[in-house]
């Protein structure tokens, strides 16, 4: 169901699979969705941000 539906979070597909008759919990819902939606990588630091420009931002 998470990967059929990128954009759901736990809580809807929970409440899918609610009336459908089957309880699960929140939790391993999430467990599964991290499997199968691999975290996104942070977003660049400022301190990246500086390193990578800092001879385009002092020169």
């Amino acid at each position: 169901m998470a990967e059929e539906n990128q954009l759901w979070g736990a809580e809807r597909i929970r409440g899918e699979f609610l009336k459908l008759g089957i309880t699960v919990a929140k939790h391993t819902i999430q467990t599964y969705i991290t499997q199968v939606h691999p975290a996104k990588p942070s977003s660049q630091t400022w301190s990246t941000f500086l390193k990578n420009h800092a001879k385009d931002i002092w020169d």
